[in-house]
């Protein structure tokens, strides 16, 4: 179940209110992005996404999707048929693009910072020889929460691989308690984002050890 997005205004409207708590989502600076908002000369709004990650730095305008400005940097490691920021493919998760035959691909991180329970994660597309954006695509959606037990539950449905993932871990207690730490892959179902209790549930009837 692959969503594709029109725009990255579209992008940014999926979940313009975060569902646990109804606070305003934000860009999630993590990725190497933020938002700019300014007037020009006519004090007509302008809205710019910023990229500025290890391999390239990138302006966009928010309501064209028109690419102002465009620089990739001169320091990559390249493998063959693959090219990533000097920082390693480990980083890419924390923001740095990634490049594969002639296309950039960037992430656009929107999330709460209320109740930092809900989060998702779209992939832009950019095109390096016309320098324009080929694709938007919602690559996860993730739901963070407790249920009073104890345990922090974490349920992420990553579109692209068409898989979801369950993760439950605790804290480590004062009394010396280890942390308890487990991650299981399901195919890809829907979640509730309003109930996260009801998809924790259906969960837990496909495994019943948990």
């Amino acid at each position: 179940m692959m969503i594709k997005f029109h725009s990255l205004l579209d992008a940014l409207n999926y979940q313009p209110k975060c569902p646990m708590c109804h606070s305003e989502t934000v860009v999630d600076g993590r990725y190497n992005v933020q938002l700019e908002q300014s007037c020009d000369v006519y004090l007509r709004a302008k809205r710019h996404l910023i990229w500025n990650s290890a391999s390239d730095e990138m302006v966009v305008d928010l309501d064209s999707d028109k690419i102002l400005s465009f620089k990739k940097m001169d320091s990559l490691s390249s493998i063959p048929g693959i090219t990533f920021g000097i920082s390693s493919t480990a980083n890419y998760a924390s923001g740095s693009a990634m490049s594969w035959e002639g296309r950039i691909y960037h992430r656009l991180g929107v999330g709460c910072d209320e109740c930092c329970k809900y989060s998702y994660l779209v992939q832009v597309i950019v095109d390096t020889s016309s320098q324009k954006i080929c694709d938007i695509v919602l690559n996860s959606e993730t739901l963070t929460f407790e249920m009073g037990d104890g345990i922090t539950h974490e349920i992420k449905n990553v579109y692209t691989f068409g898989e979801t993932e369950y993760f439950y871990f605790t804290i480590p207690s004062r009394n010396g308690d280890k942390p308890l730490k487990s991650k299981i892959v399901f195919p890809l179902m829907t979640i509730d984002a309003k109930h996260p209790e009801k998809t924790l549930e259906r969960i837990r009837n496909l495994v019943p050890f948990l």
